[in-house]
């Protein structure tokens, strides 16, 4: 079932996941990679399913909490994601993943300010988190905090020099700043 999500053939994992569910109905894991293959197929309803029958089986399970929270979060029910997500990181305070998650609920959200601690959060657990500091670099934006947005976006293309959307916001944040010349030189970066 891995092999077969990994090279994007859901149809097959989820039979093959399914396979390992019908000898084993309690397998966290097997429940979990299923519900992620059909969170692929962008069958959230079926997604949401799997992962609760994981966390079922395994309450404190993080990564069923921090999947469950990107499915909820997709179908955009918000508020059941940051639930959610809230668990994955009481049970895996560790997981980067979960407060990056967190932030980009907060986000949607436009809890700005709840998003960039949540950002801040994923970061110190993993500061070679690219999106992160992507993502960061927005909320800052958006805050028009353009010094602290350059920074971010700074980071990530440090991180991934190809990252043509970050030289694209990045111009964005030069060019409200009145820094045209740095603006265009970012967008024929990102263009390029």
């Amino acid at each position: 079932g891995n092999a077969k999500y990994d090279k994007g053939d859901f149809a097959q994992a989820i039979a093959d996941y399914s396979s390992a569910i019908k000898l084993s109905p309690a397998d966290t894991l097997a429940l979990n990679n299923r519900g992620n293959a059909y969170a692929s197929r962008r069958d959230f309803d079926r997604a949401i399913a799997d992962l609760t029958q994981a966390i079922k089986f395994n309450p404190e399970y993080a990564q069923g909490y921090n999947d469950r929270g990107v499915a909820y979060g997709a179908k955009g029910d918000v508020d059941r994601a940051l639930a959610d997500f809230d668990l994955a990181s009481k049970y895996d305070p560790r997981n980067s993943l979960a407060f990056y998650n967190r932030g980009l609920a907060y986000r949607d959200k436009h809890s700005v300010d709840r998003a960039i601690q949540n950002f801040d959060a994923a970061i110190k657990l993993n500061p070679n988190y690219t999106a992160a500091y992507y993502n960061r670099g927005n909320a800052y934006e958006f805050k028009r905090d353009y010094d602290r947005a350059i920074a971010d976006f700074d980071a990530a293309i440090k991180l991934k020099p190809g990252y043509a959307i970050a030289y694209y916001d990045r111009a964005l944040s030069y060019g409200a700043k009145g820094e045209a010349d740095r603006a265009i030189a970012d967008f024929s970066e990102s263009i390029r």
